[in-house]
């Protein structure tokens, strides 16, 4: 017999809107888990009362989770959204669009705006899972991610009030600022390699703002890939002759656009 994942997430989506933070925490992140199972021809069902269909209505319900504090719902709506974009239920329904344009445009928010740094974290490493499929890379699409990379890279820029906490405290600031700069690092590599168009002038300027950190960060992120590269190669016995974490592919697709000009350009005239 069929397992009832539609029932179980029809029942999970009131749970979602729920006051106390705790259950509603679960839940939302319980919906990641149940989209993952969910056939396509359960996604577009629905429901007896509210008309919209499943996908759509499991849609609103994280967006509604990610614009609303605590924390704890937020970055678990934003990594169920990942999960909605790896499955079959969001890849096979009639809907994906309309769905993607509503999930994108909370994600970027999030991801170039929010002060919580885990909020931030799960809505970057969300925007690594939009599927490559030109459907899903209109020019504004693609625009709206390069903005918020970018938003974000700013925003990680050390301030003043930087190191003031316990030390515990700063710790957990090293720890969480090095996972967002990887997950960037990993969104701005899929952008690259899905974008359509070139990126527009107002996604142009808003790079521009971010060029000083976004220079160490692709450094950080081809050093470690070269890394990795040689210790599968040392691992399966092969030497290499070529290092994967050479020029990354974001850096190759900024510089085809004219977006990454050299060291010494700022300063030549």
């Amino acid at each position: 017999a069929a397992l009832p994942w539609q029932g179980l997430l029809e029942a999970a989506l009131p749970v979602c809107a729920d006051r106390p933070e705790k259950p509603r925490a679960s839940t939302l992140r319980a919906c990641g888990l149940l989209v993952e199972v969910l056939q396509p021809e359960d996604s577009t069902v629905d429901g007896s009362s509210k008309g919209a269909p499943l996908l759509q209505r499991l849609a609103e319900a994280l967006v509604r989770g990610v614009t609303s504090p605590p924390p704890k719902c937020q970055w678990n709506a934003c990594r169920a959204i990942g999960q909605v974009y790896q499955s079959k239920a969001f890849m096979g329904c009639s809907l994906h669009s309309q769905v993607h344009d509503l999930l994108l445009q909370t994600l970027c928010k999030e991801a170039g705006c929010s002060t919580n740094m885990k909020v931030r974290i799960q809505a970057v490493q969300a925007l690594a899972q939009v599927p490559p499929d030109a459907a899903f890379w209109a020019p504004s699409a693609g625009d709206a991610i390069l903005v918020a990379l970018s938003e974000a890279i700013v925003a990680m820029a050390p301030s003043e009030g930087d190191g003031e906490g316990t030390r515990v405290e700063e710790r957990q600031r090293v720890s969480y600022a090095k996972q967002l700069r990887a997950e960037v690092y990993l969104s701005g590599q899929h952008w690259a390699a899905c974008a359509t168009v070139p990126a527009s002038s107002s996604a142009r300027a808003a790079l521009a703002l971010a060029l000083p950190g976004l220079r160490e960060l692709l450094a950080e992120g081809e050093a470690a890939g070269a890394a990795e590269a040689m210790a599968e190669a040392a691992a399966s016995g092969e030497a290499t002759t070529t290092q994967r974490g050479g020029c990354s592919r974001w850096r190759a697709r900024l510089a085809e656009e004219g977006l990454m000009p050299d060291e010494g350009d700022a300063s030549s005239k």
